[in-house]
C-alpha cells in the first residue's frame, strides 16, 4: 500500500499540487491524499503512447513526450489535459476536456449531467496555434 503514494519529488512519479479551478499550479504537495483534501487538486505525470485516448492518436508523433494533467474538484476528476512536447521541449499539442472526452472515468453520479466538451490545439515549430478543434456536448467537431 505504501508504494501507491509516491512522494511528488521522486523521478517518474506522479506530482501532486494544490490548484485553482482552471488547473493552475499553486503549491507542490507531498501526496495524492494531501492534494485531494483541497477544493482543487492537480496531478501531473508522464504518459506512454498506449495511454492516449483514440481521439489523440492521429496527432501523435513518436518523437513527442506526453504529459497528462488531471484536475480534481472536491476529490473527483473534473478535467483531463494532454500535452505533447517535442525534443526541444516546445509544446506541439494541447488537448483539454471534461466528461471523459479525453479518457478517464465516466462522470460520477454527482456529475451525471456533465457533458463531454473540450478542445485540441495543434502548434507549429514557432509555438503558434495552427489548428484548433472544438468538441461540443453532442461530440460535434468544429475547426
Amino acid at each position: 500500500m505504501a508504494g501507491t503514494f509516491l512522494p511528488a519529488q521522486e523521478s517518474g512519479a506522479i506530482r501532486w499540487y494544490r490548484s485553482n479551478s482552471s488547473g493552475m499550479v499553486l503549491e507542490l504537495l507531498p501526496s495524492r491524499i494531501a492534494a485531494l483534501q483541497n477544493e482543487y487538486g492537480l496531478s501531473v505525470e508522464s504518459a506512454r503512447p498506449g495511454d492516449l485516448p483514440r481521439i489523440l492518436l492521429p496527432h501523435y508523433d513518436n518523437s513527442y513526450r506526453i504529459e497528462l494533467r488531471i484536475l480534481y474538484e472536491n476529490g473527483e476528476e473534473y478535467r483531463r489535459q494532454w500535452v505533447f512536447r517535442d525534443e526541444l521541449n516546445f509544446t506541439r499539442l494541447t488537448a483539454s476536456g471534461t466528461g471523459g472526452l479525453f479518457g478517464g472515468a465516466a462522470p460520477s453520479a454527482g456529475r451525471a449531467e456533465e457533458k463531454k466538451t473540450g478542445f485540441i490545439e495543434i502548434r507549429n515549430n514557432e509555438g503558434s496555434v495552427v489548428r484548433e478543434l472544438r468538441f461540443d456536448e453532442d461530440m460535434e467537431e468544429w475547426e
